[in-house]
């Protein structure tokens, strides 16, 4: 990282900022290039290491892409905010960020339940959640296995 002093170095710290964040952009690797989606998540930690959840259905882009190579990278944002100064190449943007990658694999079972959890725990504070196994059925649950993660900050 280029600037040293906008580097988040705790994994309390990058989990508190994953925890602002509504959204997280799956980059995915194809034959034509890099896909890129925003996706909605949810996050745990396993072992010490950081998971990343997605749900969506089983067939089209993102599957045929992970079908073919399973490696992803992912970026996620929050607290936003333009400063504006008189001259524009000294105005800014605040912002906290985390970025990583790692490699998406398909859950099943009792894991898919826990990532649709993990996901609705990302935007709700309920404890519990019900799912209906028809639902839970038809979803396709992904989960990141983070190998690299990193935080940035820049705010006054």
């Amino acid at each position: 990282m280029r600037r040293e002093e906008r580097k988040v170095n705790s994994m309390e710290e990058i989990l508190n900022i994953i925890s602002r964040c509504e959204v997280c952009h799956l980059a995915l690797c194809g034959e034509k290039g890099p896909y890129v989606v925003p996706m909605n998540f949810g996050v745990e930690v396993w072992e010490d290491k950081l998971r990343l959840y997605f749900h969506g259905a089983g067939q089209g882009t993102k599957m045929s892409l992970l079908a073919g190579d399973n490696r992803a990278a992912f970026s996620m944002s929050c607290g936003h905010k333009v400063v504006l100064a008189q001259s524009g190449c000294e105005a800014t943007m605040e912002y906290k960020s985390v970025c990583g990658s790692g490699r998406l694999v398909v859950v099943e079972g009792e894991e898919k339940v826990a990532g649709l959890t993990a996901i609705m725990n990302q935007y709700d504070e309920a404890e519990d959640y019900h799912f209906a196994p028809q639902a839970v059925e038809k979803v396709t649950v992904l989960r990141l296995e983070v190998e690299q993660v990193s935080g940035k900050a820049s705010q006054k």
